[in-house]
This record gives C-alpha cells, sequence and structure tokens, in this order.
C-alpha cells in the first residue's frame, strides 16, 4: 500500500459505511409515497404486520410481501465481468446447476394481474431484478400500470438506453426511483467492469434525465450506485461532486470481484455466525420471467431451488402463495436451523431488506 492509499482508504471506507445503509433514501421514498398519495392505511398496516411478524418470527406473515420485485427481462446490454459471458450468457450463481440460466421476458398481463390484486397493500414494484430493465419492450406501459393503481415503482439501470425518448416515456408513466450503476468515471475505468458502455454518453443521459425531472416536475428519486473497487478508488469523489451538483442521492459499494481473475483480487467474504434470520421471507417476495415465485431476488441466478409457485396468466393467488404451506415452512426452517440449512443462504450476508444490486 502506498502512503496515499494508506490517507485515502479510511475516508472512502467510512463514506461507504455511512452511504451503504440507504437511511436517507428511505425517508425520501416515505415522504415520496406521502406526496404521491401512494401510501394509505392499508398499506401501513400491511407494512407493520410484515415487521411485527419477522420480530415475533411467526411462521404466517402480514396478508401480502409489502414490496414485490419483478424480473420483466434478464436480458441486459453491458454485460459485465461479474455476471455474464461475453456473449451475455448469465451465470448461475449454484455451483452444483447447469452453466447458465435461462433467458425470457414476463408477459405484460401476468405482470398487470398481480398488480390488480396486491395494489390495495403493496407499496412498491421493484421491476428488475438481474437484468436491464430498460430492455423490456413494455417497461413504460408497467410504470404506468402500477401508478395508475397508485403503487410506488422502482428501476435500476445501467444508464445506457436512458435515451431522450425513454426518459420522457418513464417519466411520464409516473416512475418514481430510478438506480443509476457505474463503475468509473472515465471510460478507461468504467470499461474494466463493463464490456460495453460508453461513460460520457450516460453522463449526457443522466443531464437529459436532470433536465426532463425538473421540467416534467416528476419529483423522481435519481441515486447514482457508485460500485467501488481498489483500480477506481481515485474516481470516487470526482464522480460524487458531477453527479450531486445535478442534485441525484450518491451511494457507494463495494463491487462483486466475481469471475473478474485479472481485473481485481478476486475476495471470499468471511464467514459471519451472527447475523440475524433473514428478513426477506417475511417482507418481500421476487417474480422470475417466467412467473416463479421466490422468497428472495437471487434465486433468479441460482437453478434448481423449488419456486414456491409458478403463476400463469388467469392464476393469480398472491396471498395464498405468501402465506401458503411452502412460504410458511420457508420461515420455519429459517427460524429453526438459520441460514445454512438453505444452499443458497449459506453464504449470503444480508442482514435487512435493501434493494437488489
Amino acid at each position: 500500500m502506498t502512503p496515499a492509499d494508506s490517507v485515502q482508504s479510511p475516508n472512502v471506507h467510512s463514506f461507504q459505511m455511512k452511504n451503504s445503509r440507504y437511511l436517507l433514501l428511505r425517508l425520501k421514498i416515505v415522504f415520496m409515497l406521502f406526496y404521491k398519495r401512494k401510501l394509505s392505511i392499508k398499506k401501513i398496516i400491511n407494512v407493520i404486520g410484515c415487521y411485527l411478524s419477522y420480530y415475533l418470527k411467526s411462521e404466517k406473515s402480514a396478508r401480502y410481501p409489502f414490496t414485490i420485485s419483478f424480473e420483466l427481462s434478464n436480458e441486459c446490454n453491458a454485460n459485465c465481468l461479474f455476471c455474464r459471458t461475453e456473449r451475455g450468457e448469465i451465470y448461475n450463481q449454484n455451483p452444483a446447476g447447469q452453466l447458465f440460466i435461462e433467458k425470457g421476458s414476463m408477459p405484460f398481463e401476468l405482470f398487470t394481474q398481480v398488480i390488480d390484486e396486491v395494489k390495495n397493500h403493496m407499496l412498491m414494484a421493484i421491476l428488475y431484478v438481474n437484468g436491464e430493465p430498460l430492455i423490456y419492450k413494455r417497461l413504460a406501459d408497467a410504470v404506468e400500470y402500477a401508478s395508475r393503481n397508485n403503487v410506488a415503482t422502482m428501476i435500476a439501470t445501467n444508464g445506457i438506453l436512458l435515451t431522450e425518448k425513454n426518459i420522457e416515456h418513464l417519466l411520464g408513466a409516473g416512475l418514481d426511483f430510478i438506480k443509476v450503476a457505474v463503475s468509473g468515471f472515465t471510460q478507461s475505468t468504467y470499461s474494466r467492469q463493463n464490456r460495453h458502455g460508453d461513460i460520457e454518453k450516460i453522463k449526457q443521459n443522466l443531464k437529459m434525465l436532470k433536465v426532463a425531472n425538473d421540467r416534467l416536475g416528476s419529483r423522481s428519486i435519481i441515486m447514482i450506485d457508485f460500485i467501488y473497487y481498489d483500480y477506481n478508488e481515485g474516481e470516487i469523489f470526482p464522480a460524487k461532486a458531477f453527479f450531486e451538483d445535478l442534485g441525484f442521492m450518491f451511494n457507494l459499494r463495494k463491487g462483486n470481484t466475481s469471475h473478474m481473475e485479472g481485473v481485481v483480487p478476486v475476495t471470499v467474504m468471511p464467514t459471519i455466525e451472527s447475523l440475524p434470520v433473514c428478513d426477506w421471507p417475511w417482507k418481500i417476495l421476487t417474480i422470475n420471467w417466467n412467473g416463479d415465485v421466490f422468497p428472495c431476488c437471487d434465486y433468479v441466478v441460482w437453478s434448481g431451488m423449488s419456486a414456491y409457485r409458478r403463476l400463469t396468466t388467469g392464476d393469480i393467488d398472491i396471498a395464498e402463495i405468501w402465506n401458503g404451506p411452502k412460504a410458511r415452512g420457508y420461515r420455519k426452517i429459517h427460524c429453526r436451523d438459520g441460514r445454512r440449512a438453505i444452499p443458497i443462504c449459506t453464504d449470503c450476508k444480508r442482514s435487512s431488506v435493501t434493494f437488489k444490486y
């Protein structure tokens, strides 16, 4: 480590610890829900019920999850090294499974039917899991449908497809929260993780997003998620100044080193024995593009795990699934045996509900 590194690193790590908790973001989301009249007594009661059932470690949660993540499409146009091959094949995180994850897109009618059922109880629809949501052809329609039913919406994007047309459609449809992931402030740094994408073009796209958000009075929350590695440490603070000058929130999080041999040292996270029982099974559902309903977003890139159920258009019953035998059994296993009882949970370090990166 150089003397410069020894001075800078503590500041970076301190910044990371303060910003990765999303505390200000959560407050902004609550205010946004209240301002846009997307908060109701039923929704508040449902959230309280989810939290109480988790703290009491009940097998049954509230009537519905307060958030659902929808994998509308798992295609992506950035092909980051840690996630996909150069040809765009999605790495399977299950070491015992097939090499890659199957691709597809969710039928729009399946999405709308889920919203129809949960709209009076759910706070937010998160319209991505592993894919780039702007590839989904009916993304703006999905945002508009949820907004019309007073359900807040959020996407995370790499920013490549934030064209003027797409920005106008999304903000016009009522998108509430946009998270943009970047891994550098110069092209040479940015391209070390991302096989595709032009960071200068992405900066211009974000300037257009700022102008449109102000002009349309959308009040959408915009946050930059800067993916931190040792090699891009020197670009964190210039990026922070640039994006905060646009009025965006700025968050720093540690990058994924999987499949990045030769770019960064591949790290193995230490085992943490004292993590609490995961709260996701009491609060959130994930619906994959094929209708598979899972307790967590990580399941979409981990093959071989049994879904709670597979939804099909015309056969939607989230309430029954949410507190059905499989979901209740899953919660019971977590309470009785902890994370190590389920392979996908064994090395998971999540300790509270946050957004899928």
